[in-house]
């Protein structure tokens, strides 16, 4: 074990009594904006408020309970004040999207911008973590902040179900000798958000002072992984050599082609940075197998070149739509990471791994800036989509009764919302049918099309 990482496995005191505080009032602050939506009151009513303060309530606190320890609360407080002026910004410019309020629906634009910047808060986290313990930057540490975050986030999960269940079953218990009084009390909202926000809080205290035994964890499952690999590289492999026999038309047809592709190419890189770490360590399979795994990898270069040409093919005969756009990013990066990859393969043979923290945080930091930079008025993909269908009109591919109204109205926010206006405006009086159709859109199989991602 380094050095570094022997530190990071020593046992620290942890400000428990801040950290259950903190999760106390996240309960309070989220169960004051839930009653907000309940009773359609501010700050539900206003998004360039409601946006900020969700973000900021479910984030934040989530980022000081797995950063904070005992003598590192000012330079937390200082990073998470700056990275919560990021989820600020992100967060206004997303609720400004929401706006004017009960235009249209916002379930689409709500989905992307809490998994993208849920993503983007746990990549953000690692360096943030890495910097408020004063430890150098190197992807053996981001690496395993990474695996402690994601063990000691779903065991904390895990045990605010637990706890939930345990309550549950009280109430029941005493709702059968006739005292209603429990279950009652824990149906109410004032206390529910503020209990499983503390046993939320209590089960990452408790899993944070288990360091062995989560690092323990993450090694069972890496242990596993590492039995997984060669088979995913083999499926890769045999897949490629089957595409000549069948044609890519049979995959075209399955309708979920590119998305298949898409997710073999990141399970795949998943599993190589799982069982290869940051590749310092000594070779984890025999010679053999290690040089059949990174012969296999460079299978991923036709598979990303494959999964490329369905994804042309879907924007040039539907245009470009939000999923569609987030596949081509999904795309590039994968694609990136693969390129970076077979560069180490072919310039270090056996030894590539140790090209693998390289490539890794650099990508990490591209991965971080587009997850940024998609919930901005610099790479807004709603935006993109609007133009992508307005410009088929205009060149003549389709008629504007063709487009796809519904998917304006319901996945394309503030963007979609305009555009639909001008479209009325310019329609004015004189086809009340096609009016009709945009005032009271509604999904049909054709438009369906012009949706998803892939074929």
């Amino acid at each position: 074990m380094s050095p570094v990482l022997k530190s990071m496995t020593e046992k620290r005191a942890l400000p428990r009594n801040w950290m259950l505080a903190i999760a106390t009032l996240q309960g309070l602050a989220l169960f004051a904006l839930y009653k907000s939506v309940e009773t359609d009151s501010w700050p539900s009513d206003a998004p360039l408020w409601s946006f900020p303060l969700w973000t900021l309530a479910i984030i934040l606190p989530v980022v000081v309970l797995l950063s904070l320890d005992r003598g590192n609360q000012r330079r937390v407080a200082l990073l998470t004040a700056a990275f919560a002026a990021v989820l600020v910004f992100v967060a206004v410019y997303t609720g400004y999207q929401a706006t004017p309020v009960d235009a249209f629906s916002i379930n689409a634009l709500t989905g992307v911008f809490a998994l993208s910047v849920a993503i983007a808060s746990y990549k953000v986290l690692m360096y943030l973590q890495q910097r408020a313990s004063d430890l150098p930057l190197s992807y053996q540490v981001l690496f395993t902040f990474s695996w402690r975050n994601f063990l000691v986030t779903a065991l904390g999960g895990l045990f605010v179900l637990a706890f939930w269940a345990v309550l549950a079953l009280w109430g029941a218990l005493f709702e059968v000798i006739e005292i209603d009084f429990f279950a009652e009390l824990f149906s109410e909202d004032w206390f529910r958000f503020p209990v499983l926000s503390f046993a939320f809080g209590l089960g990452v205290v408790i899993f944070r002072e288990l360091t062995r035994v989560i690092d323990n964890i993450a090694g069972l499952l890496r242990g596993l992984i590492k039995l997984l690999l060669p088979v995913v590289v083999l499926v890769a492999t045999l897949f490629l050599l089957a595409l000549p026999v069948t044609g890519l038309s049979v995959l075209w047809a399955t309708g979920r082609g590119t998305s298949l592709l898409l997710w073999l190419t990141a399970l795949t890189l998943f599993f190589v940075n799982a069982v290869y770490q940051d590749g310092r360590d000594e070779s984890p399979y025999p010679a053999v197998i290690h040089r059949l795994v990174y012969a296999g990898l460079l299978t991923l270069l036709p598979v990303s070149a494959i999964s490329l040409y369905g994804l042309v093919l879907r924007i040039d005969q539907y245009g470009l739509s939000v999923q569609r756009s987030w596949a081509v990013v999904v795309w590039s990066l994968l694609t990136l990471f693969a390129l970076g990859y077979a560069w180490g393969i072919l310039r270090r043979r056996d030894a590539w791994p140790e090209t693998l923290a390289r490539v890794n945080t650099g990508m990490g930091w591209v991965m971080l800036a587009i997850l940024l930079l998609a919930n901005s008025p610099l790479l807004d993909f709603r935006k993109l989509a609007v133009r992508s269908q307005l410009a088929r009109v205009e060149a003549g591919l389709i008629e504007r009764s063709e487009l796809d109204f519904y998917y304006f109205s319901n996945s394309l926010a503030r963007p979609g919302y305009l555009a639909l206006e001008q479209i009325k405006l310019e329609i004015g009086d004189s086809d009340p049918a096609l009016l009709a159709r945009i005032e009271n859109p509604v999904p049909s199989a054709a438009a369906r099309m012009v949706q998803t991602p892939a074929e």
